[in-house]
């Protein structure tokens, strides 16, 4: 079997048979890069990037302050989206401000809100979760739309639950789906 093998290989073309190793060798070669070599190449530049992003503060001390100054107020950002927009209002004024929102949203996009009832609030750990049964109609595409500007604009809010029904003869679909608010629980005990 070795002797054909090799009278096989012999009979070929030396272009084939360069073409042949060529291509191994290439193939070796990305193989290796994906499975050797691309993850201490990525977290060699990384390392090299945040090198130079000390070195630029240490040549720069003045800078610090400022710098310091401007991550406090991307954190208190972050800890304003996390709380939510309006997490000091009322239970009644969220609703109210919710089904603004939401129909302000909804009209964005040229799906229609019919209906917005609060099903209630409960503790979840440290959080108290508001959930708000909601009925929306409209075309595929300007529900996705819609949802996807409630996940963004109206701080943390989550789809817990959803269904979809097309609706009479007309190609608009009918939505129910449920909401949760979220926002830190009073240290009072608040809701249970």
């Amino acid at each position: 079997m070795k002797a054909r093998v090799l009278a096989y290989l012999g009979a070929l073309p030396p272009r084939t048979l360069f073409i042949a190793v060529g291509g191994l060798v290439l193939l070796l070669l990305v193989e290796s890069w994906f499975l050797l070599l691309r993850q201490p190449a990525t977290e060699y530049l990384q390392i090299r990037s945040d090198r130079a992003a000390l070195e630029a503060y240490l040549r720069a001390p003045q800078q610090l302050p400022a710098e310091i100054s401007r991550a406090e107020r991307d954190l208190a950002a972050l800890n304003a989206k996390l709380a939510g927009a309006g997490s000091e209002l009322a239970p009644d004024r969220v609703i109210v401000n919710l089904m603004d929102r939401l129909a302000e949203l909804a009209g964005r996009h040229g799906a229609a809100l019919h209906g917005v009832r609060p099903a209630g609030v409960k503790r979840v750990l440290m959080f108290d979760e508001m959930a708000f049964d909601i009925q929306a109609a409209g075309s595929y595409r300007s529900l996705l739309a819609w949802l996807e500007d409630v996940e963004k604009e109206l701080g943390p809010l989550v789809v817990t639950q959803f269904t979809i029904k097309r609706g009479a003869p007309s190609s608009a679909l009918g939505m129910e789906l449920r909401l949760a608010a979220y926002r830190l629980a009073d240290s009072s005990g608040g809701a249970k």
